[in-house]
């Protein structure tokens, strides 16, 4: 590349950063706003055409800005750059213009940001082209485009049946405890039903109907569609008929057409939906885009970062593989970096305005088969990032008497509240009122006073809400609470994936990333930190490492069995396709990935497969080091990638540059508030540095853009690379133990919440069986000494409002337990709710042994015995008919699951069908739990063993005295509702609310059934418990002290509260009580409070199976209507919240078609705000299986509220073979032959309010 420039370009939201380095070796850098201006500072001089510009970099290509057109800010006039002196510091304009003279001129080419930027770093006036270069772009605009729906709408043709898909998703509802359920829009609302599917054995299923897809395609073309989506059932195990439907679509006058399997070859219709149309709704955005920047540039080689940190060609670049393009970009730095200063192990830390961005490198970056933006998982490989919404705009707010930071942000606009323009306080506020932050090294000017006026408001707010706190306690406590959303993401990375942090050293960068990384590293035992030259402008310097790159992939599902040649061949044939793809020649490098698993699991593990042989021995490490634990069970690889990397002669040096001062440094000092008060911290510019010299924190080390806090116990060297080197002097972290305890506690609140959502996750990665791992059926807890729930995570209301009565329970049966102990029960007589639902108990302790409390998780495995397979047989009654009942008992010691505890499943009257997976799914739940065992340990070594004691005891104390106020606003309040269910039960609940609290009284409600809609205590609770936190309505996770201050009135031998038998024959069934009764009482306290209209009353339980297999599915329903919105269509509701199992990873797995799933339009209750519609589920069988369900509201709909009409009643129905349909009941089992199909139409929810038609 001799007498080339190599610009980087990285196009952010608001800003565009951009790093060339010259023919010569020198670097020259530019920020532009990526709305394609610029804006610099300036005062007029003598002459009125003449303008100085203040800026510290003079020299830095003002050239550059020559021809362009030119205004001030605030002002409507305009004039043109004719020349620009020759050290850059002055501009001349085309005509006196009637400006301030001191003003912010705002300089535009009229071309698009990328160009803009490398006029600038290039010198070269505007018209005229740029000098010959290599030109490397990272951009977000294609997920700026997808956030906000700024792209055309795309057409896409979808197996029938399936045209609601987009809109239903996995029919979860994204805010658990939601009055008003707001789904995420579709990326599309135009779909398209045709004829054609393949089955998961490649054979053709329904052919493909080209006739009405002709037809079809060009009516859409002709209303204006220009883009279209193309995704069949099937097309992952033969594409043929996708490919045909895509190219007549083509030939109807489509101009971009995306074929699902050709872009992703993967087994799961909702994720081949999601990636095919992302890419043909931004395809024409990224294509326009790109054509832009490639005509401006006049540019032989563009080429574009992708998700995964790897450069294609601008000519083959898909926009669904840049949604992390700029991300990407700062880790592929973040790795050069960590690299040239001798660390393998690295974490980069990119903290901007609105989010943080951390990421694992070893060696390099690391890579995921799919990845997440906004609500959609996209089957596309990317970086493995993490992103936390805390960044230097998130907002400081006090809720519920608690100091919050974030998510939300204050955006560029109206930005922090020193930015003057009437933002909300934020972390960039609290940084600078701490002295955090020098003024100067701000773009903008900065108003500290505003910032003190917004902190002024926060701190009254607090101390009028919680116990008085001072100024600097505050100010520090919500730098805690910022840094400690971070470290999380850290430890998201890390500890998840089973790797250690302190082993790593972290690569801070981003314009707010240096000011924290030294507390954040403390916080995770990371002993040093690296920080580049121009470290926000990573992103950009990141563009000069990367490599140009192309893959290929395949799905595979075969068990390894130890033979190799087909394997072999496999990899040699994706790498012809992928070097095929590259189109270049050279040396290259290739990677082999085999996506594996354990049969069974869904989610896979990344392993190295550049040598085929021993994949087994390498998985297995991989496992045990992620999950603790590698289970004797047969191994499946599920897919096969190759990438094809060309190795550059001609990469550019890593960031930073090789400097030596002679002079000393220059030195000042500023107050600067620390932990423990107010210091003299050091200043001084990085420029002075010298690489000789060493700075011992306090200190900062200011640069433009960006300012790096050295705190007390750090030492700061600037090395060879240019590159600050920061090591913590101390190794251990020490309990906290300065700050007020009120302050303290809510960063272990905070943890504890997010220590039970990453134990579900591992529960879920680990698990085989299909309702844990794919329906995400389990919850899970912590619990203090004395068993009662503090804390859990976003799960499902059935299980966590009756885990801590289950806990307590276990804990008077089999006494504390000891460390490495593990209890296990699922009866109801224990808190148990139905047979499969097994609740895993383990205890929690210090280092030095110090108990500290329980962790506790309750999932659902797909069998545990009973009359029929997957245990809820309809017709049972009793809870031996139901399975495998049992009481609290060791299930593991020392982690280790008891060698006695496979009998546990096979001896029972009624034994379980797959007692190998509950052992498995039982060694996930053990594993998952030591891994929260530990975090809280760590925590209690970091924030000290009492004050985790004292937090847990303070939020159910804080939870009921918020209850107490909300039924103090309800006083007086007496009020009695009736619900009848099918079958004839009869729940009959008041609620009294008075000055001595609230009642609820279930008293007249029918006797114990001789059916299974019996709800254990434990369930009945949780629907109180769910119910009151949302007649609540704060953020805060579910606790046993929502019912503190409730007196609950359930009278024993009530099918609410039925009595249990020494004999589980003679103990009545509770199947359908745990899954049906639950939501009735739920929609009864709904009704008693009026607050939603009638719903689901209902989770639709369909269970199909045979002796070899089984799948368990709840279906959603429409959701009731609010008072000031409609009810949801197709979402589960309440007591539940599952995934449904995706159509393709049925098929694959089980000998069953699913012919429909839809939306039951106009099943929902007009009103003023209309019900929610139901679903249609429809299930062909391929074999002879035995089906059941457990249903409600199949007799009368949900009711409206105020006037509103009821929701359209369910319907469960059986289409045989030869075309006869049969009306099934609410509960009820049948027999399905080949042929026969299942057809589940669930309830719509009522509508509120009278509906007023004007006639």
């Amino acid at each position: 590349m001799t007498g080339l420039w190599r610009i980087r370009v990285d196009v952010g939201g608001t800003f565009t950063d951009c790093v060339a380095i010259d023919p010569t070796g020198g670097r020259r850098y530019a920020k532009v706003l990526s709305s394609g201006v610029t804006r610099i500072s300036a005062r007029r001089g003598d002459n009125p055409n003449t303008w100085t510009l203040a800026t510290s970099d003079p020299a830095e290509g003002h050239q550059g800005l020559v021809g362009s057109r030119v205004t001030a800010i605030g002002t409507t006039s305009a004039a043109r750059v004719e020349a620009v002196a020759e050290d850059g510091a002055a501009i001349m304009v085309s005509s006196a213009v009637d400006w301030p003279r001191i003003a912010t001129l705002e300089f535009s080419t009229g071309e698009p940001p990328p160009v803009l930027a490398a006029r600038l770093v290039t010198g070269m006036p505007c018209g005229q082209p740029l000098p010959p270069h290599d030109f490397r772009l990272a951009t977000t605009r294609a997920t700026n485009a997808l956030l906000t729906g700024d792209h055309p709408r795309c057409v896409l043709f979808i197996t029938e049946g399936f045209s609601d898909l987009l809109e239903i998703r996995n029919q979860r509802r994204p805010d658990v405890y939601a009055r008003s359920i707001r789904k995420p829009p579709p990326i599309t609302d135009w779909t398209i039903g045709i004829r054609g599917r393949a089955g998961p054995d490649v054979s053709v299923v329904d052919p493909l109907d080209t006739d009405t897809l002709r037809v079809k395609a060009r009516e859409a073309v002709e209303a204006g569609a220009t883009t279209a989506a193309v995704c069949l059932i099937g097309a992952w195990a033969n594409p043929e008929m996708e490919r045909e439907a895509a190219a007549i679509c083509k030939q109807a006058g489509f101009q971009t057409v995306i074929a699902s399997a050709e872009l992703t070859p993967r087994v799961g219709l909702l994720d081949r939906v999601d990636a095919a149309t992302i890419e043909a709704s931004l395809e024409p955005v990224l294509g326009s885009y790109l054509d832009e920047v490639g005509e401006a540039l006049q540019s032989e080689r563009l080429s574009i970062l992708k998700s995964t940190g790897g450069l294609t060609a601008a000519e083959s670049f898909r926009p669904v593989d840049g949604l992390l393009s700029g991300p990407a970009g700062g880790l592929v730095g973040a790795a050069a970096v960590a690299r040239a200063c001798g660390f393998e192990r690295a974490i980069s830390f990119d903290m901007g305005g609105t989010s943080t961005d951390v990421a694992r490198i070893e060696g390099s970056r690391e890579t995921a088969p799919s990845h997440r933006v906004g609500h959609v998982t996209i089957a596309r490989r990317a970086v493995a990032i993490e992103t936390v919404a805390a960044g230097g705009g998130s907002i400081c707010k006090v809720v519920d008497g608690r100091a919050t930071v974030g998510p939300e942000s204050a955006s560029a606009d109206p930005g922090p509240a020193c930015y003057g323009a009437g933002g909300p306080l934020t972390v960039t506020d609290v940084n600078l009122l701490m002295g955090r932050i020098d003024d100067s090294a701000f773009e903008i000017p900065i108003d500290r006073a505003a910032a003190k006026r917004a902190f002024d408001v926060f701190h009254a707010a607090f101390d009028e809400a919680s116990e008085p706190i001072g100024r600097d306690e505050l100010l520090t406590h919500l730098i805690d609470l910022a840094n400690e959303h971070m470290a999380e993401a850290i430890r998201s990375v890390s500890i998840r994936r089973g790797y250690d942090p302190a082993a790593h050293a972290m690569v801070a960068f981003g314009g707010a990333g240096p000011q924290h990384a030294c507390e954040i590293a403390e916080r995770l035992g990371i002993e040093t930190v690296l920080v580049p030259e121009h470290a926000s402008l990573l992103s950009a310097v990141g563009l000069g490492s990367a490599l140009l790159e192309a893959s290929a992939e395949m799905e595979w599902h075969a068990v390894v069995d130890g033979a190799t040649d087909d394997l072999e061949e496999a990899y040699r044939s994706l790498e012809r396709t992928a070097r095929s793809r590259l189109g270049i020649v050279g040396d290259t490098d290739t990677s082999r990935i085999a996506r594996m698993r354990l049969t069974g699991q869904h989610d896979t593990i990344d392993i190295d497969a550049s040598s085929v042989e021993h994949l087994d021995e390498r998985f297995r490490r991989a496992y045990r080091r992620v999950h603790a634990t590698a289970p004797d069970r047969a191994i499946e690889i599920a897919g096969l990638e190759v990438v094809v990397r060309q190795l550059s002669d001609d990469r550019s040096p890593p960031p930073g540059s090789r400097r030596t001062r002679e002079n000393a440094a220059r030195n000042t000092t500023r107050r600067v508030q620390a932990r423990g008060g107010w210091v003299d911290a050091t200043t001084i510019s990085r420029c002075d540095l010298s690489t000789d010299s060493a700075i011992i924190g306090p200190a900062f080390v200011s640069e433009r853009r960006t300012q790096t806090w050295v705190p007390d116990g750090w030492r700061c060297v600037l090395d060879e690379h240019g590159t600050l080197r920061l090591n913590h002097l101390g190794t251990a972290a020490k309990p906290v133990a300065h700050r007020p305890e009120s302050l303290g506690r809510e960063i272990v609140i905070h943890r504890l919440a997010s220590i039970a959502a990453q134990m579900g996750d591992a529960l879920r990665r680990a698990a085989v069986s299909v309702n844990i791992r794919d329906r995400l059926d389990f919850s899970c807890s912590v619990h203090d000494l004395y068993g009662r729930m503090v804390s859990s995570a976003d799960h499902l209301p059935v299980h966590l409002g009756a885990m801590g009565l289950c806990v307590r329970r276990v804990l008077a049966v089999l006494g504390p337990l000891n460390p490495g102990d593990a209890a296990l029960t699922n009866h109801p007589r224990f808190g148990g709710s139905h047979l499969p639902d097994l609740t895993v108990v383990q205890p929690v302790f210090t280092a030095e042994g110090e108990r500290i409390g329980y962790v506790a998780s309750r999932a659902h495995h797909a069998e545990i015995g009973g009359l029929t397979p997957g245990s809820m047989p309809p017709d049972a009654r009793s809870l031996a008919e139901e399975g495998v009942p049992i009481p609290p008992r060791l299930i593991a010691l020392h982690d280790e699951i008891m060698s006695d505890a496979r009998s546990i499943f096979t001896t029972s009257r009624y034994p379980s069908r797959s007692p190998d997976d509950n052992l498995l799914d039982l060694g996930a739940a053990i594993s998952a739990g030591a891994r929260a065992a530990d975090l809280i340990r760590e925590l209690a070594r970091t924030e000290g063993a009492d004050r985790v004691r004292d937090a847990m005891t303070w939020i159910i104390g804080h939870t009921g005295s918020l209850v107490r106020e909300r039924i103090s606003e309800l006083t007086p309040h007496d009020a009695s509702v009736v619900e009848e269910m099918d079958g004839g039960a009869t729940i009959r609940v008041r609620v009294v609310c008075s000055d001595d609290g609230m009642t609820i009284d279930f008293t007249g409600s029918s006797p114990t059934q001789r059916s299974n809609l019996n709800a254990p205590l434990a369930v009945t609770r949780s629907a109180v418990s769910y119910v009151v936190r949302l007649l609540l309505n704060r953020p805060l996770p579910l606790n046993d002290g929502l019912l503190d201050p409730i007196d609950i009135v359930v009278p024993e031998g009530s099918f609410l509260n039925p009595a249990f038998s020494d004999e589980d024959e003679l103990s009545p069934a509770v199947a359908g009580g745990n899954v049906e009764t639950s939501q009735r009482v739920t929609e009864a306290l709904l009704r008693v409070f009026g607050l939603i209209a009638g719903g689901a009353g209902t989770m639709n339980n369909v269970l199909i199976g045979a002796e070899d297999f089984g799948t368990y599915e709840t279906i959603g329903s429409g959701a009731g209507a609010t008072a000031d919105a409609d009810g949801a269509d197709g979402v589960h509701q309440h007591m539940s919240n599952t995934a449904i199992t995706d159509a393709e990873i049925l098929e694959h797995r089980h000998p069953l078609r699913v012919r429909r799933f839809a939306i039951r339009r106009g099943s929902g209750g007009a009103g003023v705000h209309r019900g929610g519609d139901g679903l249609i589920r429809e299930i062909e069988a391929l074999t002879r299986v035995t089906a059941s369900f457990i249903t409600q509201r199949r007799t009368a709909g949900a009711p409206g509220a105020d006037g509103g009409e009821a929701g359209r009643p369910g319907v469960n129905r059986v289409r045989r073979r030869d075309g006869q349909t049969e009306a099934l009941d609410s509960a009820a089992t049948q027999a399905l032959e080949p042929g026969d199909r299942l057809l589940i139409e669930t309830p719509g929810g009522g509508g509120w309010g009278r509906s007023r038609v004007d006639g």
